[in-house]
């Protein structure tokens, strides 16, 4: 979409926190979710409040890893590749999973519990849909 006649970035920023065995990912005031859309060269903040020592790991269009010691303080990344970033547990915990989007434009959005969305003030013309669910198949390794 043209930039020119899109609409503007109107996406909250996003902030990741580690905590009770599971990644929860903010944006805006709503509920925590498995996804976040960060606009592309825009940083997150992450947070741990676990108490004990924590590792952040971040494949596909990012690649590192975040150490939290215990009690330590917030961290944020920078994004400036575009792509979906697979966020995970470097610690062992393997159930541990989030996804973060980044992208140019905000035409993205996330389904509620219910599985309905809404993608507001998309121009006239013809679009193409991509639906990305996460399961258990490996697509890739790095």
């Amino acid at each position: 979409i043209d930039p020119a006649v899109g609409r503007p970035w109107d996406l909250s920023p996003v902030r990741v926190d580690v905590a009770d065995g599971r990644i929860r990912v903010f944006q805006g005031d709503g509920e925590p979710r498995g996804v976040g859309i960060v606009r592309r060269g825009e940083a997150v903040e992450f947070a741990s409040a676990n108490p004990r020592y924590q590792m952040l790991r971040a494949r596909g269009a990012a690649f590192w890893t975040l150490p939290f010691p215990a009690g330590g303080r917030p961290l944020s990344r920078p994004f400036p590749q575009t792509g979906v970033v697979e966020l995970s547990s470097g610690a062992g915990y393997f159930w541990m999973s989030a996804d973060l989007l980044v992208s140019d434009h905000p035409y993205h959005t996330v389904t509620d519990a219910d599985g309905r969305f809404t993608l507001p003030r998309v121009p006239a013309g013809p679009h193409e849909l991509v639906v990305r669910v996460r399961d258990w198949h490996v697509a890739g390794t790095d």
